[in-house]
């Protein structure tokens, strides 16, 4: 079966903010890692092109942060004229001043063992902030024919 990141994005994003809403914060913190971990995957099979492939075995595995850092990487690096004219060179801008909080993928995903209570309310939300940017970044690369 074919992996399908953007789906998967979204279907944890939706999950997440129910738990939180429910104030299962542990499960919904654990959600917001999958879901902007999905996006950030979404956007690299876009932005990588024929590369994406070679980039997203280069094992990753659930390191969110060395995925936006090769993301950004690529955009604003791309030596691939035509590739970078069919970039969308906002998302180059808006991702330079971009920081994911450390709560999102710290110890994911084995966090997902751990007892309850770890995180708060505040936790979720700084979650929650941060993957709604990636979900709303890679939902308009979608509507704009990128993805």
């Amino acid at each position: 079966m074919r992996e399908n990141f953007y789906e998967a994005a979204i279907r944890h994003f939706i999950d997440g903010c129910v738990l939180q809403q429910e104030e299962s914060y542990d499960n919904a913190v654990c959600l917001f890692g999958n879901s902007a971990e999905c996006a950030l995957k979404s956007l690299i099979e876009v932005y990588c092109g024929e590369n994406r492939q070679q980039i997203l075995r280069k094992g990753y595995g659930h390191k969110g942060e060395e995925l936006l850092k090769d993301l950004y990487s690529f955009l604003v690096n791309s030596t691939n004229t035509a590739a970078y004219l069919s970039l969308d060179p906002a998302l180059g801008l808006k991702l330079q001043d971009f920081n994911l909080p450390i709560v999102l993928f710290q110890e994911h995903p084995e966090r997902r063992y751990n007892k309850n209570g770890c995180y708060s309310d505040t936790d979720a939300s700084e979650c929650k902030n941060s993957t709604e940017f990636l979900i709303n970044e890679m939902i308009r690369q979608h509507i704009d024919g990128y993805i």
